[in-house]
């Protein structure tokens, strides 16, 4: 199969209610819908969302490098088609959407083409019906998140991911968490996300001060850049360290392993460059002990499908990961949206992506 046509479409999604983090508050979520047409005809459909956060660009530098990329090689065989973007870019973090949208797309229209779900392509495994996942509270003020926590766990979440390092004294940390346990009883798996908000010193000290409530582990408790800030967090820390801003690629990957950094790593397949860099991580990880979580950046729902579907590889005893991200947004661009049902969520089983575009809203 060779590429034939390339085309895209841009996409503005507000969120649907306040969501922060300590990169600040969250007003909407852009990226490209890319659609590819092979020689034979076959669509493949992929996402390019990239986040200024994470050092990935914009949209504007993602249709440029798209330009580009269809100016030097137009047609090209779909199976060159990824080693010749990971050549190009070499990890490159202002690349990374792209090259996740440009292998989704690839890996739907050669699944679809084989009349197998994306999954199967890549694992020599029996991919997983269902994923676990959690439910992501990002509402500062307090009383909210505990509002939204209580209405998820009502909808039959059984783990929730907490945004903290929101602004605020030490006590307002511990004072937060105390609440959310409070409110959603000892049964529920909880977990915090810091992204990189805290110097190592404060680290060290809040996580001791955390560990009485039961936390699952804390993602990015300092910023990405410190990776032996990471490493010296993880050592003195109570509470399990996942790296999240740290993983960029197989490369950081293997660093993060090298230094001992973290005990469990936050695979963003739109950070990491697409899905199989993300099944590399996975496999780096798995040889070393360390678990993966994989987590969309609360894209559309192809991007959300197609970490569905890498997120269906893992091992059958993973952790839940951080999918249940298409409420957040007022659309997830889908005819039918992917269904979540007592805190799992169902990996489509048509060919490839196993999702349809709705045209008229992405219009």
């Amino acid at each position: 199969m060779r590429l034939g046509e390339l085309c895209w479409s841009r996409y503005r999604l507000p969120f649907a209610a306040g969501f922060s983090t300590a990169h600040g508050a969250m007003r909407a979520r852009e990226g490209l819908i890319l659609r590819l047409t092979t020689d034979d005809g076959t669509i493949g459909l992929g996402e390019a969302a990239p986040l200024v956060e994470f050092g990935g660009g914009d949209c504007d530098l993602t249709e440029g490098l798209l330009r580009s990329l269809l100016s030097d090689r137009h047609t090209i065989d779909l199976d060159e088609l990824i080693p010749f973007l990971n050549a190009r870019f070499c990890e490159q973090p202002e690349s990374a959407a792209l090259r996740c949208g440009l292998d989704t797309a690839v890996l739907d229209a050669q699944a679809t083409a084989r009349g197998l779900p994306l999954a199967a392509l890549l694992t020599n495994d029996m991919p997983a019906a269902t994923v676990a996942v959690n439910a992501t509270i990002g509402e500062p003020d307090d009383d909210a998140a505990i509002a939204k926590a209580r209405a998820v766990l009502a909808h039959g979440f059984s783990t929730i991911k907490l945004k903290v390092g929101l602004g605020g004294t030490a006590q307002d940390e511990v004072r937060r968490v105390a609440a959310m346990r409070d409110a959603i009883g000892p049964g529920c798996v909880l977990r915090l996300d810091a992204n990189g908000a805290w110097s190592v010193a404060e680290a060290c000290a809040l996580l001791a001060q955390l560990a009485p409530y039961g936390i699952e582990y804390v993602e990015q408790p300092v910023p990405a850049q410190d990776l032996a800030g990471l490493a010296h967090v993880r050592r003195c820390s109570p509470i399990p360290i996942a790296a999240d801003e740290a993983l960029t690629g197989p490369a950081s990957a293997r660093r993060i392993i090298e230094q001992h950094a973290a005990d469990v790593l936050i695979l963003k397949p739109m950070v990491c460059g697409g899905l199989h860099a993300g099944r590399a991580i996975i496999d780096l990880a798995a040889g070393a002990g360390i678990r993966t979580v994989v987590t969309s950046t609360i894209d559309s729902g192809i991007g959300v499908a197609a970490a569905l579907h890498l997120a269906a590889t893992l091992p059958p005893d993973s952790l839940a990961c951080g999918l249940a991200t298409s409420d957040l947004l007022t659309d997830d661009l889908l005819i039918e949206p992917l269904t979540v049902a007592h805190g799992e969520m169902v990996v489509p089983k048509g060919p490839g992506l196993g999702v349809k575009m709705d045209e008229r809203h992405l219009a």
